[in-house]
């Protein structure tokens, strides 16, 4: 689907991020299965050398869109101590998420850093279609 095209883009973008911020290569695979509790697993975006990562690139958080961020953000809460949890969205979905509700203060008492991507605009925009593409392709299952 068009929407993993965009998750890689944002995968290779924070990889680059991430190597610039800890001084030391970073490698996160995209899509992983992080198993705990025996049989149980989570769904992530990324994952590799100690970072956990939920995507999310819808620029609202209107309807039920609010659930799939909560959604995403109790799976961060649900990863060890040790593992840094990283949640990447657009900046007018950080800034409703840095409110005051029980959602904000989820990600502050479980250290979930909240990353902003810096890309072209031509980036975005293609971001933003894939989004929208993969949203349609969906509602039409």
């Amino acid at each position: 689907m068009e929407y993993t095209n965009a998750e890689v883009e944002v995968i290779i973008w924070l990889n680059n991020y991430l190597k610039s911020k800890e001084d030391r290569l970073i490698n996160i695979q995209h899509k992983y299965r992080y198993n705990y509790n025996n049989n149980q697993h989570i769904e992530l975006d990324g994952f590799g050398d100690g970072f956990a990562v939920e995507i999310y690139l819808a620029s609202d958080l209107k309807g039920a869109k609010i659930d799939k961020v909560a959604s995403d953000i109790l799976k961060l809460t649900l990863l060890p101590k040790d593992i840094k949890r990283l949640f990447v969205c657009r900046e007018e979905v950080k800034n409703r998420l840095q409110g005051k509700s029980w959602l904000s203060y989820a990600i502050i008492q479980n250290s979930i850093e909240i990353i902003v991507p810096k890309f072209t605009e031509e980036t975005l925009g293609n971001l933003i279609i894939a989004n929208k593409r993969n949203r349609e392709s969906i509602l039409r299952m």
